[in-house]
């Protein structure tokens, strides 16, 4: 759960640079030992729905400077994210100094590396190491429209199909 929220706060934060004002975009986890986590990313304003297509795993909701994780087996079982302030500052600095450059973020064992897309005003992939962590996040299918302010909420969290 720690790094599903560790790889969130750094999505929210390059996602927010985004100057569409709604996006919706496939993703791919693909870490060092060959593992891969898909999903879909919402993104309205300053909300964002970062969705694991695994049961198993969780949708993670930050809306109104709140950011909840609900577990996609049990919809009802939803967790409040305490974020790392002083990280979150850090990185949202990182990722308003240039928006949608090819840049690297380092602090001590953190090594962020974002790639823009040359398509859209996004980025296509963040690679994300640290000591017990690396893997790279692919963003796909990247499309802009209209979507209801509804699948920002936690509780109770409507379905989005995709």
């Amino acid at each position: 759960m720690k790094k599903l929220i560790y790889i969130f706060i750094i999505i929210v934060l390059s996602i927010n640079q985004s100057q569409s004002k709604e996006m919706v975009c496939n993703f791919e986890e693909v870490y060092s030992d060959g593992s891969i986590q898909k999903g879909l990313v919402l993104l309205k304003d300053k909300s964002i729905r970062y969705q694991y297509k695994d049961k198993q795993l969780f949708t993670i909701i930050h809306h109104n400077g709140n950011t909840f994780a609900v577990r996609n087996d049990d919809l009802s079982i939803v967790q409040k994210i305490d974020q790392n302030q002083n990280l979150i500052q850090e990185l949202f600095r990182f990722f308003n100094h240039e928006t949608y450059s090819n840049k690297n973020f380092k602090k001590d064992d953190l090594l962020i590396k974002a790639e823009k897309s040359y398509n859209m005003n996004f980025y296509k992939r963040l690679s994300i190491q640290e000591k017990n962590l690396k893997l790279s996040i692919y963003f796909n299918n990247c499309e802009n429209g209209e979507i209801h302010i509804k699948y920002f909420n936690s509780n109770p969290l409507e379905e989005y199909s995709y």
